[in-house]
């Protein structure tokens, strides 16, 4: 019922923040994602991945935007495998 409740509570923030889907000249828009994921296979074989990518943008016309994406990535495997990704 809990997993309910929050689920239906983002899905009504989500439509509120997307009721301006209009870009003005001059607008500035800012986002990101995080990700975080982690499993285990086995008593052996465990893996862990996490990421964040943040989004700026600034409007230069009415409806177009011209913005920079920065993504990190970092995972990490039992097999003493490390990766950093930029």
């Amino acid at each position: 019922m809990k997993k309910k409740i929050l689920l239906s509570l983002a899905i009504i923030i989500s439509f509120a923040f997307s009721l301006k889907a209009q870009v003005d000249k001059g607008d500035w828009l800012l986002g990101g994602t995080l990700g975080i994921n982690t499993s285990n296979a086995g008593s052996s074989t465990n893996y862990s991945n996490s990421n964040i990518t943040p989004h700026m943008g600034y409007a230069i016309g009415n409806k177009t935007v011209l913005g920079l994406s920065l993504g990190v990535n970092f995972s990490e495997s039992s097999s003493q495998n490390k990766n950093f990704t930029l």
